[in-house]
């Protein structure tokens, strides 16, 4: 299987070997973000934060902004979930929709549940979960 993105420090021009998800640049995640406020951050892990967007087409979103991928191996695990996430297909996951990347952040893009954690949906309660 060849990999998901070619990922070379100092280019920000990645390739994309397969798959549906759309690239997105970093001003629109920015701009969606409001500028990655305190205020939108949903939640925040060993991975970096997740915070709350609206596309220009007033599409909710979610974006897992990544810390630390240049430390040993962590363009790798940024590849690798990538790479998992965007052939996993379950009613129980969240697809993917896209990613950034530049020579100094990698984000990832997934729709935005309102008021739900994919753990909670987990638990049972799925007719509230209907449509994600």
């Amino acid at each position: 299987m060849k990999p998901l993105l070619t990922i070379c420090l100092g280019e920000v021009d990645q390739r994309i070997a397969f798959g549906q998800l759309k690239r997105f640049s970093w001003r629109e995640l920015q701009l969606a973000t409001d500028n990655f406020s305190e205020k939108n951050i949903l939640g925040q892990g060993g991975f970096g934060k997740v915070y709350k967007g609206v596309l220009a087409d007033n599409t909710k979103i979610a974006v897992k902004r990544l810390t630390d991928f240049e430390s040993p191996g962590g363009d790798a695990a940024f590849q690798r979930e990538v790479e998992m996430i965007s052939v996993a297909v379950h009613r129980n996951l969240l697809r993917l929709i896209g990613f950034c990347t530049t020579t100094t952040e990698r984000l990832l893009v997934y729709p935005f549940m309102q008021n739900l954690s994919v753990a909670y949906c987990l638990r049972g309660i799925n007719y509230l979960c209907a449509g994600f």
